[in-house]
């Protein structure tokens, strides 16, 4: 099998084109709305947050985070997005993958300082070693053949120097070199039909990024100590998990099961539509629907969610022990629901906690010291996924 090893040293940029345009668009598609976050930079290098406008998603034009109707997205975006526009797009659910590589090096020339080029030839020997990983895993899955992989993100989550923890190795001596390199990947074929879209509406494809290296990267702004936390972010189809250590993530899992069971229950409970089963979801979510069966539904499809995170906690291989917080992101008062059942339920015992978890909605307050936002856009919950994916700009831009 071969798997294609593109921009080795940039993967962040998979189709980067050189422009003096530093201002951005952050598209996040969803099943049911396609959000636009657009960025511009100030004159301190910070970003300014200008607007986040929702488009609604064609039905069945996005599934699990993978397009399947790359004509429908251009219809729903032609009238939204200018030609000649930068954009990132955000990559979740089945459209990507991550996990942690760790590689240890004797290096023959102990008393030498390292230098750049020494540490980017080991990243690129654990680069190689993730793509064969991502491969098996691709294969793994139920129902894949042979298909390449791309990698998406990569970032240096740990360095040691003769097993002690550095910030960056480059400088220092040292016998043996050990290097946490966190890596995700998506299949050719959903990036070829971001491209293809890009080229249809006529803006440059700047880079495609997992969404939870992006959350990852904006709650690590706002923590001067080591971040260690779970990430769990519930969409519309689909909720995925990220684990953090140290600042960066380490691996993600994807839940099939997002808002869109909740709106088929009403539905199917109620006797209704899901055009009208979905309305009662959102007024539920806004407090102002107090129909005690929205409640009691809500309720009892939040139970089998739960049952699939305990599925996907069993799925996060080599973790010895979870981190000690979880953070909620996700959209409207169900959120509020989806912190107490993790706070209610005694789901952890079965898992390597050192102690009960803390569970919370994501103060994004404390992390804006490298964004601004005027507009107090990120006071809405449901904005902060989509504007999390200024900070791949800013790696890009910077």
């Amino acid at each position: 099998m071969f798997y294609t090893l593109l921009n080795m040293f940039n993967p962040l940029s998979l189709i980067k084109k050189k422009s003096s345009n530093k201002s951005f668009l952050a598209i996040d598609l969803g099943s049911s709305l396609i959000k636009i976050s657009k960025f511009s930079f100030l004159p301190d290098k910070r970003l300014l947050l200008e607007d986040i406008s929702t488009v609604t998603t064609p039905p069945g034009a996005v599934a699990f985070g993978v397009i399947s109707s790359s004509g429908s997205i251009f219809e729903a975006l032609k009238d939204t997005v200018s030609p000649g526009e930068n954009v990132v797009f955000g990559l979740s659910g089945e459209s990507i993958f991550g996990f942690a590589t760790t590689v240890k090096v004797k290096r023959s020339a102990f008393e030498e300082k390292i230098s750049r080029g020494e540490l980017n030839d080991v990243i690129k020997r654990i680069q190689e070693l993730a793509f064969i990983e991502a491969g098996q895993i691709q294969l793994s899955k139920v129902g894949q053949g042979e298909k390449d992989v791309e990698m998406v993100n990569s970032a240096v989550i740990s360095s040691k120097v003769d097993g002690v923890l550095v910030e960056d190795i480059v400088g220092k001596t040292g016998k043996y070199i050990e290097i946490g390199l966190f890596t995700s990947f998506s299949e050719k074929g959903v990036l070829a039909s971001l491209s293809e879209l890009c080229k249809r509406l006529k803006v440059n494809f700047v880079a495609a990024s997992s969404q939870m290296y992006s959350l990852s990267k904006l709650l690590c702004s706002g923590h001067k100590g080591a971040f260690n936390a779970i990430l769990i972010d519930f969409g519309g189809d689909k909720t995925d998990v990220g684990i953090c250590y140290g600042g960066g993530i380490v691996s993600t899992k994807t839940l099939d099961f997002g808002g869109i069971q909740l709106t088929k229950e009403i539905a199917s409970n109620l006797g209704v539509g899901l055009s009208e089963a979905e309305k009662k979801k959102i007024s539920y979510e806004e407090g102002t629907l107090g129909a005690e069966q929205v409640k009691e539904i809500t309720s009892k499809v939040l139970n089998y969610w739960l049952v699939g995170i305990e599925t996907v906690f069993e799925n996060f291989e080599g973790v010895k022990v979870f981190p000690p917080k979880i953070f909620i992101f996700g959209g409207g008062g169900l959120t509020y629901d989806l912190m107490h059942v993790l706070k209610e339920r005694n789901w952890y015992e079965n898992f390597p906690f050192k102690s009960v978890p803390e569970v919370e909605i994501v103060n994004i307050e404390e992390s804006l010291g490298i964004m601004e936002d005027p507009n107090k856009l990120l006071k809405d919950l449901r904005n902060i996924v989509p504007a999390s994916l200024g900070f791949i700009g800013l790696e890009i831009f910077d």
